[in-house]
């Protein structure tokens, strides 16, 4: 009934402005995936690749976190109003990452603490989290523990990402879904794409611009060519006394000599 409906309405409006009261005092610092942006599935030409299960191809990045793959992919990009530093390129990446349980764990355990503070859901005590609340707060304790695993990891692999929307940073799978059964205090493993700056080669480390101007195909002169150079510096260098009929006798034999 219409009343009915008004009312699912205003108990869905009323969830959304306690859950943004709770989570005001928690965002991730640095976040590399766009604070409370919908991790969904993303359009990706390996995505095809990730769902059978295999590795896109790539350059293999070598990372000291324990749990984490990470593939360069094809060649340096270029990226409106960032400029890397000499040795440096912008590459798209691709990376496996498996959080542990007790990172989730301790994610989550902070995250319910500052929720019970500010917390005050309809129909419940101040400071009392509702069960139909939990799945939100699952989801922003993935969140928390993507964005610090991403950052932390290609910290260790000495890969930069880009800053904001510059980054487009996307989780390839469903981390809404997730979140309605992960149990935090298990592990979960996530596949990420994401622009980002290494050091590098010098081959590897030209802009897109310089290659653009090593692609350029060079024109060698054509014998006609220097020749016509050469006559026209051999007049430059005669007597201008000369009349010009006298040069264009001189110019005319130096072609055929």
């Amino acid at each position: 009934t219409p009343r009915t409906s008004h009312r699912s309405i205003m108990a869905r409006l009323l969830l959304a402005l306690s859950l943004l009261s709770v989570v005001q005092a928690w965002a991730p610092s640095s976040p590399l995936l766009p604070a409370r942006a919908d991790l969904r599935a993303a359009a990706s030409e390996v995505q095809e690749v990730i769902e059978r299960g295999e590795k896109p191809s790539g350059v293999a990045v070598p990372c000291p976190t324990e749990d984490v793959e990470i593939v360069r992919l094809g060649e340096p990009i270029s990226v409106e109003d960032v400029t890397c530093e000499d040795g440096e390129a912008i590459f798209e990446y691709w990376m496996r990452m498996t959080v542990q349980g007790e990172q989730t764990q301790e994610y989550f355990s902070k995250l319910m603490k500052e929720a019970k503070k500010n917390a005050n859901f309809p129909g419940f005590k101040k400071g009392q989290i509702p069960p139909y609340a939990r799945p939100q707060m699952v989801y922003f304790c993935l969140e928390e523990a993507i964005n610090t695993g991403m950052l932390n990891a290609l910290d260790s692999a000495s890969v930069k990402p880009l800053e904001g929307e510059n980054a487009k940073a996307e989780i390839l799978e469903d981390i809404k879904a997730l979140s309605k059964t992960y149990k935090p205090g298990s592990p979960f493993t996530f596949t990420a794409e994401l622009r980002a700056m290494q050091a590098v080669d010098g081959a590897a480390a030209l802009s897109v611009s310089d290659a653009a101007v090593m692609d350029t195909e060079v024109v060698e002169p054509t014998e006609e060519d220097v020749a016509s150079t050469k006559v026209r510096e051999a007049i430059a260098s005669l007597d201008s006394s000369l009349t010009k009929d006298e040069l264009a006798e001189i110019a005319k034999a130096l072609k055929q000599a």
